[in-house]
C-alpha cells in the first residue's frame, strides 16, 4: 500500500494518514508512507491539499508501474511504528 500526504494538509490532518499507515502496518501489510513536506502555500486557500497531487505524481505513478513489473516494495513500517 502506498500513501502519499503533505504533513501541512489544512483539510486533512497528516496524523490521520500516519495513522492509517501505522493500523495496516500492524495489522501486517506492506506499506510505504510517503511525507511531503512542502512547506504550508498560502494556507488559507487549500494549496497544500491540491500540491501532492503535482509534486508527488511521478513518484506515485512510478511506485504503479513497479508494482505491475512485479518489483519489490519498500516497506518503511518500521519507520512509520517509529514516528
Amino acid at each position: 500500500m502506498y500513501i502519499s500526504h503533505n504533513r501541512w494538509d489544512p483539510l486533512a490532518p497528516y496524523t490521520s494518514a500516519r495513522d492509517t499507515a501505522r493500523d495496516w502496518c500492524r495489522l501486517g501489510a506492506d506499506v510505504e508512507l510517503w511525507t511531503n513536506e512542502q512547506p504550508p502555500f498560502l494556507n488559507k486557500m487549500d494549496i497544500n491539499i491540491l500540491l501532492p497531487q503535482f509534486v508527488d505524481g511521478e513518484r506515485s505513478m512510478a511506485w504503479v508501474s513497479d508494482r505491475f513489473n512485479g518489483l519489490p516494495t519498500n516497506s518503511n513500517c518500521a519507520a512509520i511504528q517509529a514516528e
